[in-house]
């Protein structure tokens, strides 16, 4: 007996935004999204609903290289990273995280008075080495005052199955 397959309604599901068509006719995206009458979604305004506040990241340094460094892909360069690892801050790498999530995180308070923070790990291909080192880092990320979650750079080729169970946990 064959099963009777159903096609989702795309203005429901919200699928019509994966192409380059327009919205369906009908639908006003501005009551389905809160886009602020821009053509994207900002994260910004992710943040604050999921958080219930402003948030802003705090970039650290912990990562020290990734394939294309290690010529693992065949080259020692890297296309997506400067000589630091992508705007990261290189002279920090000598501090603890602990430390650099400390320093950086009240600089941005002070700047920009918020009180929640996202560690953003951003130098190079986070996700390179050994997943309890990864998880290591997590746990001191997330026990900082005012931290509310992590953000991780990486490379879409090196999110191993074994990291993507410890974004799960």
């Amino acid at each position: 007996m064959l099963e009777q397959i159903t096609t989702p309604n795309l203005a429901e599901t919200g699928a019509w935004m994966n192409r380059h068509d327009a919205p369906p006719p009908g639908l006003d995206i501005q009551n389905v999204f809160d886009w602020q009458n821009k053509p994207y979604h900002p994260i910004s305004q992710h943040y604050l609903k999921r958080f219930g506040t402003k948030v802003f990241k705090v970039s650290v340094s912990t990562a020290q290289t990734c394939p294309n460094r290690e010529g693992l892909n065949g080259s020692k360069i890297c296309s997506f990273c400067d000589e630091w690892g992508s705007a990261a801050y290189h002279l920090e790498r000598e501090k603890s995280l602990s430390q650099q999530i400390q320093i950086n995180r009240e600089a941005i308070r002070k700047r920009y008075h918020v009180h929640r923070f996202l560690v953003y790990f951003q130098a190079y291909t986070n996700t390179l080495g050994k997943v309890q080192r990864l998880r290591e880092w997590f746990e001191t990320a997330l026990s900082e005052k005012d931290v509310v979650g992590i953000v991780l750079a990486t490379r879409p080729d090196c999110l191993p199955h074994r990291v993507i169970e410890l974004f799960k946990e």
